[in-house]
């Protein structure tokens, strides 16, 4: 009996080991992919202390500080970007519906000929 115990204990541990495991792999692996795109803003809007951009083609993303990337500009990045310019953005992250996780923009880059 005491056997099947230490053994329970032993499988209860490698579930939680594997849960967290996966959990930080989806996270590292979210924010550690970097993507080039070209988007044009449709909106942008402030929720709960985020800044969200919506682009013309549906898709929402985040621009929020990264501490593990060193990233401390976000506000910064938020106001220089206006509604109705298309910019080539540089994003990491991964559209997650069940998490609401949305790709977070890093950096941006008015296109030409829109000044």
């Amino acid at each position: 009996m005491e056997e099947w115990r230490k053994i329970k204990i032993i499988l209860y541990g490698l579930m939680i080991f594997a849960i967290l495991a996966s959990i930080f792999g989806v996270i590292f692996i979210s924010y550690t992919n970097s993507q080039t795109q070209t988007i044009t803003i449709q909106d942008k809007y402030v929720k709960e202390g985020i800044y969200y951009i919506a682009d013309t083609n549906g898709n929402t993303y985040v621009v929020e500080d990264l501490i593990f990337l060193g990233k401390w500009n976000s506000s910064d990045l938020y106001n220089g970007m206006k509604v109705g310019y298309t910019y080539q953005v540089k994003t990491c992250g991964l559209r997650i519906r069940f998490l609401s996780n949305y790709p977070n923009i890093n950096e941006f880059e008015l296109l030409e000929g829109q000044l």
